[in-house]
C-alpha cells in the first residue's frame, strides 16, 4: 500500500521513469496521482503503517480498516497549498 502511494507521488511530480506500478484492474494511476502531494504523503504513510502495526498486534481488522479508510479519505481531500 505504501509503495502504491509512493508511485502515485512520483507520478504526480513527473518522475515517470521511476513509476513501474501497473494496477491489474482498470485503475488509472495518472488520475489518482494529483491527490497525492508533499503535504499529505507523510501522514498517509504513517496511517498505513499504524494500521499495519495494529493488525500485527491482533486488533479487530474491521475496526482498523474502517478507521484507516476514514483517515485516508480525509487526507486525500487535503489541499496541496
Amino acid at each position: 500500500c505504501v509503495t502504491f502511494f509512493r508511485q502515485a507521488l512520483l507520478q504526480n511530480y513527473g518522475a515517470d521513469t521511476l513509476v513501474f506500478l501497473e494496477p491489474q484492474l482498470q485503475f488509472d494511476l495518472k488520475k489518482f496521482a494529483p491527490f497525492i502531494h508533499g503535504k499529505n504523503i507523510v501522514p498517509i504513510v504513517e496511517a498505513v503503517q499504524d494500521a499495519s502495526y495494529h493488525i500485527e498486534r491482533n486488533a479487530n481488522a474491521k475496526v482498523v480498516f474502517t478507521d484507516l479508510s476514514l483517515q485516508l479519505t480525509r487526507l486525500l481531500h487535503a489541499k496541496s497549498h
